[in-house]
């Protein structure tokens, strides 16, 4: 039966395994039937890898299978060449290509070995399981131990959260409060502010370097610095003492003492300087001490008060000069103690009395006093209608000459005056119904303002003088008289005897 079969197949099957034409017809048989179930082995190994890469196509080391799969089936081809008539070329072809993809499955395999030898066996995955689960459960209980101190933690939270909450409240309240304050201190600042603009008075606030650090709208006024420039100065720029001793006592009291009174000497920003009373606070803080220094302007009340006090020694000079008068002393000394009076009282330095004479047509000097040294002398002005005394006659009015170079064009005789310092004057008419005409005249060798109180003194000296020259003439027209009745009646006397 096995040499039917064999003849069945042709005798290629015995070209192809020659090596078995001698052999048994069974023994052939039997190698046949096991290249069949080879080959079937292979073909089923490849469909079966193909299978698996169809439904599990992110398999691990997918690479492998695949060139596995293609290697069974070329294994498979060349077993089932030996079953048939084989065709040489082909199967050359075949096993080519079977060694070739056999070449690659090698090289991977070594390569994939050396993968898969990392890759931990059985027993060290159980005990890496083991190890897992040991982790696993202290986990559990470190979650269970977190669960509790989270529930700790939650409650301490929220007992610190009710206490945030209150402390929150009353911080706001706080908070409000000191904005209720803030504002009742703002109002209270902005109030006080207000009082020390609207005062006339110069309030000025200092450190202890005396350094500027208030400066309201009275000193603005006062000092005629803004706020802004006088802030930061030196008070000392504002402040003049007149003596260093009496600013050195000034400021040992001020640290001796809360409050005093003082008079001092100020100077403005145009550098004129004017008297102030200022009242002197000195508070002490923590880290600093600060004085308040308000000041009042007072050189109106001082110049009033040295006007009345003028008016006053003027009034008494007047009053003294009229006691005088009616002593029945000599007129020329009673001239004399009046140009003295009117040097002393207005602080001038010259004082002449001029009287006109009809008969040489000249002025001449009846008393004079120069630097309250009088000097008598008979100087005569040569030219009787240019000059100022001439002109004070024609004027019948006081004259006032506030600058002599400004009138020396229209009276030379001026430059007389000039070339002894003066340079201003004044020149009143005595009054009086007698022939020769009497001038006062006063002169100062500074600058000079004659106010109208100046010129009331003045016109009351000169009046004084007119009622002396008066009086005296009439009491030498009563002599005159009386020597006439005496001679008279001597000369009837003599008539009858």
């Amino acid at each position: 039966m096995s040499g039917v079969f064999i003849t069945a197949m042709g005798w290629g099957i015995l070209l192809m395994n020659g090596i078995y034409y001698r052999l048994q017809p069974g023994l052939i048989l039997f190698h046949l039937i096991l290249d069949l179930l080879i080959s079937l082995a292979y073909y089923f190994i490849a469909l079966i890898l193909i299978y698996c890469l169809i439904k599990r196509p992110s398999m691990p080391f997918n690479l492998i299978f695949r060139i596995l799969a293609i290697l069974m089936i070329f294994s498979g081809f060349s077993y089932s060449q030996k079953i048939w008539y084989p065709h040489h070329s082909l199967l050359g072809l075949v096993k080519g290509t079977t060694v070739i993809v056999g070449v690659f499955t090698v090289i991977f395999l070594i390569r994939l070995a050396r993968k898969l030898l990392t890759i931990p066996d059985f027993i060290q995955l159980e005990a890496t399981n083991e190890e897992l689960e040991k982790q696993i459960r202290e986990r559990l209980l470190a979650e269970e131990k977190i669960c509790l101190l989270n529930a700790n933690l939650e409650a301490r939270v929220y007992k610190r959260t009710a206490d945030l909450n209150l402390l929150n409240q009353k911080l706001e309240n706080e908070i409000h409060e000191r904005i209720a304050f803030s504002e009742a201190l703002k109002k209270s600042e902005d109030r006080l502010a207000g009082i020390l603009d609207m005062a006339e008075d110069a309030i000025i606030s200092v450190d202890r370097n005396r350094i500027i650090q208030m400066f309201n709208q009275g000193a603005e006024k006062i000092f005629g610095y803004t706020n802004q420039e006088a802030v930061g100065r030196s008070l000392s720029k504002l402040i003049v003492w007149q003596e260093s001793k009496s600013n050195n006592s000034v400021e040992a009291k001020n640290h001796q003492t809360k409050h005093r009174l003082a008079v001092v000497i100020a100077r403005r920003k145009d550098g004129t300087e004017f008297s102030a009373e200022a009242s002197i606070s000195q508070l002490e803080l923590k880290d600093e001490t600060v004085f308040t220094m308000i000041l009042r302007d007072i050189s109106k009340r001082k110049q009033a008060e040295h006007k009345l006090a003028i008016q006053a020694s003027a009034a008494a000079a007047v009053a003294k000069l009229g006691q005088r008068a009616l002593q029945n002393i000599s007129l020329f000394q009673l001239m004399s103690e009046a140009v003295h009076l009117v040097c002393q009282t207005l602080q001038l330095d010259y004082c002449q009395i001029w009287e006109y004479s009809s008969d040489t047509q000249s002025w001449q000097i009846e008393a004079s006093v120069n630097k309250a040294k009088a000097l008598i002398s008979k100087p005569v002005v040569t030219k009787a209608f240019d000059s100022i005394i001439a002109h004070t006659l024609a004027a019948q009015k006081p004259v006032i000459i506030e600058d002599l170079n400004t009138k020396i064009s229209e009276y030379p005789d001026l430059k007389q005056l000039l070339q002894q310092g003066i340079v201003c004057g004044i020149s009143l008419i005595i009054p009086g119904n007698y022939q020769s005409a009497r001038i006062l005249a006063a002169y100062a060798t500074k600058k000079y303002t004659f106010t109208l109180d100046d010129t009331h003194f003045l016109q009351s000296v000169t009046n004084v003088l007119a009622s002396a020259i008066e009086q005296n003439l009439t009491h030498l027209a009563l002599q005159q008289q009386l020597q006439r009745s005496l001679l008279l009646g001597f000369r009837r006397t003599r008539t009858k005897d």
